[in-house]
């Protein structure tokens, strides 16, 4: 007999928990999502786009200006505890210097040219290079 009682009482409070949630859920509305309810596409540009070094602000702003609704982006902390947004754990892929991001401070990698590898055209121009591009 107790143990069918705790079972009831049990059941009855998971009850109340429930309905407890739901008045919560409906008296409390979402907020507005228009990326949901939009009858256009959600347009996000990844690392910028691919129209200019990657995760820069040239990139970004062309994104932006091509009509990105959001702009993806990638960050890693520096020697010194500072965030940077570049994609890869090194630098050796998108600038003219090697080595780990962790291995390098804020400092240093404000002196490496962000534009050095970017080419448009499979290697024949290097429009962004020496350019003053940075991460």
């Amino acid at each position: 007999m107790r143990k069918k009682l705790g079972t009831i009482l049990l059941i009855a409070a998971l009850a109340l928990a429930m309905l407890a949630g739901l008045r919560f859920a409906t008296a409390h509305p979402r907020p507005d999502k228009p990326y949901l309810t939009s009858d256009r596409p959600l347009v996000m540009a990844h690392r910028g786009a691919g129209l200019a070094p990657e995760n820069t602000l040239v990139a970004f702003q062309k994104a932006l200006d091509l009509g990105a609704d959001v702009l993806e982006l990638d960050v890693h902390a520096t020697k010194d505890g500072e965030i940077v947004v570049i994609h890869d754990e090194t630098v050796d892929r998108t600038t003219d210097g090697r080595g780990a991001v962790k291995d390098f401070t804020l400092e240093e990698l404000k002196r490496l040219d962000a534009g050095y590898h970017f080419t448009p055209d499979g290697g024949v121009t290097y429009p962004y290079r020496g350019r003053g591009i940075t991460i």
